[in-house]
């Protein structure tokens, strides 16, 4: 859904819906972390920064190794 949202420019609170609903299924699932901080980049809907911070806070969220793998994957998108 994050992808088709992406191609169809949902507005940021639909996406961030989609993102929630996901990680609330399957908070391991690092793919959804990965698109929603691709659609924080500036060349989408986000500004500059926005995607780096997202990273950050989700790894600080997450905590210990499973927050360094998920800022790994986001950071190599």
């Amino acid at each position: 859904m994050m992808v088709v949202g992406l191609a169809q420019n949902w507005d940021a609170k639909r996406m961030k819906e989609v993102f929630e609903q996901g990680i609330q299924f399957e908070p391991d699932y690092f793919h959804l972390y990965k698109q929603y901080a691709n659609y924080l980049l500036p060349k989408w809907d986000g500004k500059s920064g926005d995607a780096t911070a997202f990273a950050k806070s989700v790894a600080d969220k997450v905590g210990g190794e499973q927050g360094d793998v998920i800022y790994f994957h986001i950071a190599t998108r």
